[in-house]
């Protein structure tokens, strides 16, 4: 058995093919009978509805409702097997403990250092919140490992997407002016928060793409082929730059790396076909969406800006200071920082970091951010190792949407911090369990 079939497996047996399900056989045997594994466990079910409801439910309260049951759930299914012992989470991923620490340092330290205590406890908060939520995914993760609970988290984030785009498109009866009107929003209080959905939308789309075995097109593919060209239009509408620059990487760096796993001259010549396919279907798309989108036309403002030059563009952005004035206050403060969310106090203009390297550096000094940043070093490291020992195909083509994933969050990272980020720290976790489960796997610890 493969290494990814033993770490993710369903509970349907696919190398043996079974009939159909009649009427009659869901009656004797129930919805038991066709549920998936872990659509049948309580603590499983609350992790689906979550991961799918924090990609549209913006309203108060929400997305902490349904993560409270989530963690209510994990308690009441598993409290008694972990009050008697810690084992089955043991050992615990490296990245976890420095992603705790980092929580704690930044709470001890920040009352130390931060000049407004209002503005600090109230992002501690959600900080701490946040660090709940990873040590519950991660726990239910684990405990329910055998019963395909990483493909549901992963199908949960392409669904709830699905759901975003479907309230963007409905009513919408020129789909052109749609692009040209203004920003869109969505089901989110952010056009940028609406860019960002698609980009992992058409990620976890594209997780489901590549199958073990013989690869043909089944409606699987056609349905990924229909979402991801949406999950395109959408994101156009937001006109977020950085999520057009991110959603071309990634759907650049998936037909140029991960679309055929192995390494053979076959697979690469498959590789560049459809990498050179897509880079010019971009290429080719551009000047239209320069003249024709809400998009282009905050690219072009950009550029104007500066006369044409990159370098001037940038400088006359207030983002671009914002690095340079973060630089020099860290100087200021190397060890402990300024305090969580402390940064607008230090700018000139009052503004809050739009930076994932910024923020945590700035705010909690160099120790929070090497602690902050080892999420997503670890995984990335850990996925490039794995990939050197040559799993099965199945798996190589997981591991590789895993790294292409991490670059994504480290591209948009460039204009948004993540630490409060929920889709962002649900894909992180579940990265860094499919990463390691695989490593003890490897290792023969599992």
């Amino acid at each position: 058995m493969s290494i990814s079939n033993t770490i993710d497996r369903t509970s349907v047996n696919t190398r043996t093919r079974r009939s159909p399900v009649s009427g009659s056989a869901i009656h004797r045997r129930g919805l038991r009978g066709v549920l998936p594994d872990w659509a049948r466990r309580f603590d499983s079910l609350a992790l689906f509805c979550f991961v799918f409801g924090m990609m549209f439910l913006h309203g108060y309260g929400q997305q902490r409702a349904l993560g409270l049951l989530m963690v209510f759930a994990f308690l009441a299914c598993h409290a008694k097997t972990l009050l008697s012992s810690f084992r089955p989470l043991l050992p615990i991923p490296p990245e976890l403990k420095c992603y705790t620490a980092w929580v704690i340092w930044a709470g001890v330290t920040g009352p130390m250092v931060a000049r407004d205590m209002g503005y600090f406890w109230g992002s501690y908060k959600v900080v701490l919140q946040m660090l709940v939520m990873v040590w519950a995914i991660y726990g239910i993760l684990r405990m329910r490992r055998h019963t395909g609970i990483l493909n549901a988290v992963f199908l949960a984030v392409a669904c709830g997407g699905l759901v975003q785009i479907g309230s963007v498109l409905s009513g919408i009866q020129d789909m052109q002016t749609l692009l040209t009107e203004g920003r869109v929003f969505g089901e989110t209080s952010n056009a940028n928060s609406l860019g960002f959905m698609m980009n992992w939308t058409g990620l976890c789309a594209l997780i489901f793409w590549y199958s073990a075995g013989r690869q043909r097109l089944t409606l699987k593919h056609i349905a990924i082929l229909l979402l991801i060209p949406a999950c395109g239009y959408v994101m156009l509408a937001s006109g977020s730059r950085k999520s057009a620059v991110a959603f071309a990487l990634l759907i650049g760096l998936w037909g140029t790396y991960a679309s055929a796993p192995r390494n053979t001259f076959q697979n690469q010549l498959k590789r560049l076909i459809l990498g050179g396919a897509i880079i010019a279907l971009i290429v080719e798309l551009l000047p239209w969406a320069a003249e024709n989108t809400v998009l282009g036309q905050r690219f072009s403002d950009f550029f104007e800006q500066g006369g044409g030059s990159v370098q001037a563009s940038m400088e006359t952005n207030v983002r671009y200071w914002m690095y340079v004035e973060g630089l020099k206050t860290f100087l200021e403060h190397p060890v402990f920082g300024v305090g969580m969310y402390n940064f607008n106090l230090y700018f000139y203009t009052g503004q809050f970091s739009h930076s994932n390297y910024i923020e945590p550096l700035v705010t909690t000094g160099l120790v929070g951010f090497l602690l902050y940043q080892a999420f997503y070093a670890c995984i990335l490291v850990r996925a490039f190792r794995l990939l050197r020992r040559r799993p099965d195909t199945g798996t190589a083509y997981r591991l590789k949407m895993i790294v292409i994933g991490i670059v994504v969050m480290l591209v948009i990272g460039v204009g948004t911090p993540h630490y409060t980020s929920t889709p962002v720290y649900v894909l992180l976790t579940a990265f860094m369990t499919c990463t390691w489960e695989l490593k003890l796997a490897m290792n023969g610890r599992e």
